[in-house]
């Protein structure tokens, strides 16, 4: 092979993002990273903020919906419960927080990548969706403190929401890699999130 042929392929391995590779080599659907190394997302606008917050907040609702009757295990379904109750309030904290700092929404809904993975959990019950749900919230939990870390350093009302929401969801992204671990889903043998 030649060298620039080698180089490309090198510089293509390194453009492919790291839970990517982790889960090609792993083989797990969602790869666990330590809380720590979450990046913060970039926000250019409140209103972006307070769409990707409430989008994460009615699929947790919606998936919890589905774990109250799909799943198998009381500590799945207990751990989606407490998901649907404390999502709830958060998306009545959030919408009042948005509004404070006049950003409003008309209806929060999930985005594409939520859909879909909705439309993977319904087929599936018993011990294989509660697999599966699992592994979607710790995917969802990610993603959750990637949002809020990026916007709770803000000095706004949605801001002050946000660092306030942030220690809660570590922790509950804590308790979603537990259940995975419990449940053998990917590689959640990583060490628990600290605060």
């Amino acid at each position: 092979m030649t060298r620039k042929f080698m180089f490309a392929v090198s510089l293509i391995a390194l453009m492919v993002p790291l839970p990517a590779m982790a889960q090609a080599q792993t083989g797990s659907a969602t790869p666990t990273i330590p809380e720590t190394q979450i990046k913060a997302a970039e926000f250019s606008s409140p209103f972006e903020f307070v769409s990707a917050a409430t989008s994460i907040d009615e699929f947790e609702i919606q998936t919890s919906a589905l774990a109250a009757t799909l799943a198998e295990l009381p500590d799945v379904k207990a751990f989606a419960a407490e998901m649907a109750e404390m999502h709830k309030a958060s998306m009545d904290a959030i919408r009042k927080a948005g509004a404070a700092d006049g950003v409003e929404i008309a209806k929060p809904s999930v985005d594409g990548e939520q859909m879909g993975m909705i439309g993977k959990l319904e087929p599936q019950k018993g011990a294989e969706f509660d697999r599966s749900y699992i592994a979607t919230q710790v995917y969802i939990h990610q993603r959750a403190i990637a949002a809020y870390r990026g916007y709770a350093t803000k000095a706004d009302q949605l801001g002050q929401f946000a660092a306030a929401t942030l220690p809660a969801i570590i922790e509950d992204y804590a308790a979603a890699l537990q259940l995975a671990e419990k449940l053998g889903v990917g590689e959640a043998q990583q060490a628990a999130p600290a605060n």
